[in-house]
C-alpha cells in the first residue's frame, strides 16, 4: 500500500496511482492472426497445388460423364469433367474442366481438345480402348499464342498432331473420285501421307485437297511433281488400243492419292506454300504433259460425223493437239442446208516454231495458204469412234481462214471414206454417161460382118471401132485406178494397222492378259480373306474388343 504522507495542517493525503503502459501487442489477437496465416497459406496452397478450371465447348455431350470422364494426353490422366451445361445459345454444351498442376503454361489460343470414342478412317478403326474404358477427352498441348481458358473442341480428331515431321500440300481435281479425309497418300504403293482435308473451291468448279506427306518423303516433292488418284480400277479403249491399270485390292477399295516426280527438262524448283498440283485421274493420265495456254477453233463438216464425240482428239499427223469440246447440227430449212459444226480446243505450246494463235492471223492465214485442212478419219474400228487430222493438202482447193465468227473458222477436206464414196459415185455416173448400148451394137456389127470383112475389105473398119471401144475401157481404167485404188489402198492399211494392234493387245503373252490374270488372282485372294475374316468373327465377335486370342493356350 502506499504510504500516506501528511499535509501542512497534519491531516493525511492520498497518495496518486502510477499508470505503467505496457508496449507490444496482446495475446488476444495472436488466436486471430494465427488462424489468418493459416488460411492464406492454405489459399496459396490451394493455388498453387491445384491446376486451371477451364470450359471446352463441343456440338454434342455424348459418352461424357461429370466426375468420370478425364482428359488424357499420352495415355496420362491430367484433368477431369466437372460440369457439364448448355450454352447459351443452345448450340453447343459447355465442358468445365479442372486441369491438373503444371498444364497452364500449355493451355494457349493454339491447343485443341477432341472427343476419343470408336470411329472407322479410311478403314481404320481407332479408339477400341474406349469400349471398354470409355470415352475421354484427349489434347494437344501447345505453347504458341496467348493463354486462354476457353476452348472450342473439335469434332472429329486431327489426322495431324503438332509432334509429326512433313509438310502439308495443296491439291486440286475435277471431282472428289472417292478420296476423303484419312485417306492414305503413296510413294511407290508405300504410304507416306494422308489427307486432312477435303472442301468445295470457292467457284464450284473445283474440289480443294489438303494433304500431310511425312519427313523425309516430303522433301521428294518439287513443282514437277505429279499427283493422281490410286483408287479403283483404269480401264481405258481407244484409238491406242486397250489399257488396264489396276493397284492393290485394299487401294482399290478405300482409295487413295499416289506421287512421283518423272524426269523432265523442265528443272526441279521446291513448292512452296502457294504452290497447288493438279490431282490427276489416273497415272496414265499424269504422265501426259500439262499445256496451260487453250485456243479454240471452229470446223465445218457436211458429210457423217457418227462416231465423233466431244473429248475425240485432234492430232496433226498422229500426234495430238487438242481435243475437240463440243458437236452441233445446224440445218436451214430454207436452204435444206446441213452443216455440223465442231468446236475445237487447241494447245498451241505443243507446237514448235509456229504460230497458230487467233492473236497471230498471220501465220494462221499462210498455214491455210500451203494447204493446212482438218479432216475427219478413224480412231478405232472397234469402238466406231473417230478423230479429227490436221495436216497439208497442197492440191486442196483454195480456201482461207474466216475471221468474222466467234471463233476462227479453219477449212475442211473431205474424209477418205467420203473420198470413196464420191469415188464410186463418179464410177457409176461415168458408167451411166457411156454408151454401152452402141458399143454393143458396134461389137455386134464387127462380129457378123468380120468374114465378110476379109473378102470385101471392112477389116481395116472394124479394127477402128473395136480400137475406139478399148480406148474408152482403158479410160475407165485409169480413172478407177488414179482416183479410187490409192483411197482404197490407204483405207485398207489403216484397218490393218488397227487390227494388228487388237491382235497384239489380246496376245497370250501381252501385258494386258497378264494385268487381268494378276487381277483376277489378287481379287479371289482378298475375297478368301474377307471370307476367312468373316467367319472367324462370326464365333468369335468378342475379338473386336480383346483381339484375337492365343490358340493352344495351357
Amino acid at each position: 500500500m502506499a504510504e500516506m504522507q501528511a499535509g501542512e495542517s497534519g491531516a493525511p493525503v492520498a497518495a496518486e496511482a502510477v499508470v505503467d503502459k505496457k508496449k507490444g501487442i496482446s495475446g488476444v489477437w495472436i488466436v486471430p492472426i494465427v488462424a489468418a496465416l493459416v488460411g492464406l497459406f492454405l489459399v496459396w496452397k490451394t493455388f498453387t497445388q491445384e491446376g486451371p478450371t477451364i470450359t471446352v465447348s463441343f456440338n454434342s455431350a455424348a459418352g461424357i460423364t461429370v466426375g468420370k470422364t478425364k482428359v488424357r494426353f499420352r495415355a496420362v490422366d491430367i484433368g477431369v469433367v466437372e460440369d457439364i451445361e448448355i450454352a447459351e445459345n443452345l448450340q453447343s454444351v459447355d465442358l468445365k474442366i479442372k486441369m491438373d498442376k503444371g498444364t497452364g503454361p500449355y493451355l494457349r489460343d493454339d491447343t485443341k481438345f477432341w472427343v476419343v470414342k470408336p470411329r472407322i478412317v479410311a478403314g481404320e478403326i481407332q479408339g477400341l480402348d474406349t469400349l471398354t474404358k470409355g470415352a475421354y477427352i484427349a489434347i494437344e498441348p501447345s505453347e504458341v499464342g496467348q493463354k486462354r481458358r476457353k476452348f472450342r473442341g473439335l469434332e472429329r480428331p486431327p489426322l495431324v498432331t503438332a509432334g509429326d515431321a512433313g509438310s502439308f500440300f495443296r491439291l486440286r481435281a475435277d471431282s472428289k473420285g472417292g478420296l476423303g479425309l484419312g485417306s492414305p497418300v503413296f510413294f511407290r504403293q508405300i504410304e507416306v501421307g494422308r489427307v486432312t482435308d477435303v472442301e468445295l473451291d470457292e467457284s464450284g468448279e473445283f474440289v480443294n485437297f489438303l494433304v500431310f506427306v511425312d519427313a523425309p518423303h516430303d522433301d521428294r516433292i518439287t513443282r514437277t511433281t505429279r499427283f493422281w488418284n490410286a483408287g479403283g480400277v483404269d480401264f481405258t479403249l481407244d484409238a491406242n488400243g486397250v489399257q488396264i491399270e489396276t493397284t492393290s485390292f485394299v487401294t482399290m477399295l478405300l482409295g487413295g492419292i499416289e506421287f512421283d516426280t518423272p524426269v523432265t527438262m523442265t528443272e526441279a524448283q521446291p513448292a512452296d506454300e502457294d504452290f497447288v498440283f493438279r490431282l490427276y485421274s489416273s497415272q496414265r493420265d499424269s504422265q501426259r504433259q500439262r499445256f496451260e495456254v487453250k485456243e479454240y477453233y471452229l470446223v465445218y463438216f457436211t458429210e457423217n460425223v457418227r462416231g465423233l464425240v466431244p473429248g475425240a482428239p485432234v492430232e496433226f499427223r498422229g500426234l495430238k493437239i487438242g481435243e475437240v469440246l463440243d458437236v452441233r447440227l445446224v440445218f436451214d430449212l430454207s436452204t435444206q442446208d446441213v452443216e455440223v459444226p465442231v468446236l475445237l480446243e487447241i494447245e498451241p505450246e505443243r507446237i514448235v516454231g509456229a504460230s497458230l494463235e487467233p492473236d497471230d492471223p498471220e501465220d494462221l492465214r499462210e498455214a491455210v495458204l500451203h494447204g493446212l485442212r482438218a479432216r475427219l478419219k478413224a480412231g478405232n474400228l472397234l469402238t466406231g469412234r473417230r478423230v479429227i487430222d490436221f495436216d497439208f493438202y497442197p492440191d486442196a482447193p483454195e480456201a482461207n481462214v474466216d475471221f468474222s465468227q466467234q471463233y476462227p473458222v479453219l477449212p475442211v477436206m473431205p474424209s477418205p471414206l467420203a473420198g470413196i464414196a464420191e469415188g464410186m459415185a463418179s464410177i457409176v455416173g461415168k458408167l451411166n454417161e457411156m454408151p454401152l448400148e452402141q458399143i454393143g451394137k458396134n461389137l455386134e456389127t464387127a462380129s457378123a460382118g468380120l468374114g465378110d470383112a476379109v473378102g470385101d475389105g471392112q477389116l481395116a473398119d472394124s479394127i477402128e471401132r473395136m480400137a475406139v471401144v478399148l480406148a474408152n475401157l482403158e479410160q475407165v481404167s485409169a480413172d478407177f485406178k488414179g482416183e479410187i485404188t490409192p483411197q482404197m489402198a490407204e483405207t485398207l492399211r489403216e484397218t490393218q494397222m488397227t487390227m494388228e494392234e487388237l491382235r497384239r493387245g489380246l496376245a497370250a503373252g501381252s501385258p494386258l492378259r497378264q494385268e487381268m490374270r494378276r487381277l483376277l488372282v489378287e481379287m479371289a485372294d482378298a475375297a478368301q480373306s474377307i471370307r476367312l475374316l468373316t467367319d472367324y468373327l462370326e464365333r468369335n465377335p468378342e475379338s473386336l474388343v480383346f483381339g484375337k486370342k492365343r490358340e493352344n493356350q495351357e
